[in-house]
């Protein structure tokens, strides 16, 4: 599947530098992964230690109790407030949800 992609071309070689060599250097290890800075809901996250190992798993923030980032409009999800998140996080940034999808 690796090689159906040209990620050792632009603009993959400058978005993701540490795929360049990735088929060189221990491919099915799971280096490079980098779980940070994630808002936990009512879930548990589990990552195999390898992964930390050679990856980051740092700064989440789980709760079990709604954090209100989702509240239902009209019968449509739509991000709400997120303060209680962005004071647990030094530099949080507020999605920019009009900038995801085509």
């Amino acid at each position: 599947m690796l090689a159906a992609v040209s990620y050792q071309e632009e603009p993959w070689r400058s978005r993701y530098p540490n795929l360049v060599n990735i088929a060189d250097d221990r491919p099915a290890y799971p280096k490079c992964n980098f779980v940070e800075c994630n808002a936990l809901y009512a879930a548990t996250l589990s990552i195999a230690p390898s992964a930390r190992t050679y990856g980051s798993v740092d700064r989440n923030l789980p709760s079990t109790t709604d954090p209100g980032v989702v509240t239902v409009v009209d019968g449509k999800p739509s991000l709400g407030h997120d303060d209680r998140i962005a004071a647990q996080f030094t530099g949080y940034q507020r999605m920019p949800v009009n900038r995801i999808g085509l």
